[in-house]
């Protein structure tokens, strides 16, 4: 995209007479550097990220908004200096007009263009906040409302186009991204459909997940979160090429419980990726989590968050223990340790991969100034080495430390 042409435009909407008597701007940003130290078994590494947004908004009319976020998300000194003018991170990370209006006495709110989407609690789609890059998508969204009672969302985006535009990849067709979500109090159901994707080794992808979450207490003070979804479908597979029929699940639950003391809440939880013992047979087993913000599912360090592209076809069982703790000043320390196991085992590998500690302690300093700093430690098991984490029992040890200003 041509990085010169947005800075003119929007320059031109602020600069232009005329321009800002015609409708209300508001200029908002944030910026958000974070420095990661760590040490594998095999290496040690230092690095810095930064991610800087500019948004835009202007609203013409009352039921008429239109929004523009810049983004510019790097590594220090991967450019190498300051003489470098490509400019490679610089991109519009989020541009839609937003329609809003009543029909039938619902609220109403359409979304055109690149946005980003969060649905329920984003385990399958997600705004990956964590990453420095973050995540948005190009197409339309529907949001119906009826005031607190449930909310329900269709959307259709394009992840890639491979059409007439682009017709050095037109041979695979364009890969699609379409679903429904219905948020009602205590709980949601979901179904999205992945159509004509090629990724890994797989092509021609026609996948549909339902799914569902329920949120209720259970008795003796805990509240308990329950997830499942099921991945039915087509696709051809990596030999032959074969075609594949898609039978593949997810469970998760949480049981959450309020402690007297220091320690605020307890949880217990445990998620459940199927796997596939036979990769390259006529069924596909394994689970796909679509485009979820995974770092707050899969442990802090992100060994998991691809799960199919760390573990293959194997799937992952992920045990966890997490406590929020009570500490001087109005701060709170997550504790969470992750117990990760393959889904299926296969000729002789062992189902044991690792075990990991995540520390995170967030802490205001200001009204638009916030700092975050957390620790881990992956203690490995028997299975590590297969999946590239290096020897039995060997440690990684990884720090951080981030700040945010918002503006």
């Amino acid at each position: 995209m041509n990085h010169r042409n947005i800075a003119m435009a929007l320059a031109a909407a602020l600069l232009v007479p005329g321009a800002a008597a015609a409708q209300q701007l508001d200029i908002t940003g944030t910026l958000r550097p974070r420095y990661e130290w760590i040490r594998t078994p095999f290496d040690r590494d230092a690095f810095t990220t930064m991610r800087t947004r500019v948004a835009l908004t202007a609203t013409p009319g009352p039921a008429v908004r239109v929004f523009v976020q810049l983004q510019d998300a790097r590594i220090f000194g991967e450019e190498g200096g300051t003489q470098d003018p490509s400019a490679d991170g610089l991109d519009l990370h989020q541009g839609y007009l937003e329609l809003a209006g009543e029909v039938l006495g619902l609220s109403a709110v359409a979304r055109l263009g690149r946005q980003m989407m969060a649905l329920g609690n984003q385990r399958l789609v997600g705004e990956r906040r964590w990453s420095y890059i973050g995540q948005s998508f190009d197409g339309a969204r529907l949001i119906v409302r009826r005031a607190d009672a449930w909310e329900a969302t269709l959307f259709g985006m394009t992840i890639s186009e491979r059409g007439r535009r682009r017709p050095w990849v037109a041979d695979i067709g364009d890969q699609v991204f379409l679903g429904a979500h219905v948020d009602a109090g205590p709980g949601s159901v979901y179904v999205l459909q992945d159509l004509g994707a090629a990724y890994r080794v797989h092509t021609e992808v026609d996948r549909t997940t339902f799914g569902g979450l329920l949120r209720a207490p259970v008795g003796l003070g805990f509240e308990a979160s329950i997830e499942g979804a099921y991945q039915i479908g087509t696709q051809l597979g990596p030999s032959d090429p074969v075609r594949q029929d898609i039978f593949a699940y997810y469970f998760g639950g949480r049981l959450t419980r309020g402690v007297p003391g220091p320690v605020d809440t307890l949880e217990l939880g445990l998620d459940w990726l199927s796997g596939d013992e036979d990769p390259g047979d006529a069924e596909h087993l394994a689970f796909e989590p679509f485009f979820g913000a995974r770092h707050r599912f899969y442990g802090s360090l992100d060994f998991f968050n691809d799960p199919q592209g760390r573990l293959g076809t194997r799937g992952l069982v992920d045990l966890i223990i997490a406590a929020d703790t009570r500490l001087p000043g109005a701060h709170r320390l997550r504790t969470e340790v992750h117990g990760f196991f393959t889904a299926v085992r296969r000729p002789l590998e062992a189902e044991d991969i690792g075990w990991e500690l995540d520390l995170v302690l967030p802490a205001r300093l200001a009204d638009a100034l916030q700092a975050e700093a957390g620790y881990s430690l992956f203690f490995n098991r028997a299975s590590s080495a297969y999946f590239g984490l290096g020897p039995e029992e060997e440690l990684t040890h990884w720090f951080y430390l981030m700040a945010t200003a918002s503006f």
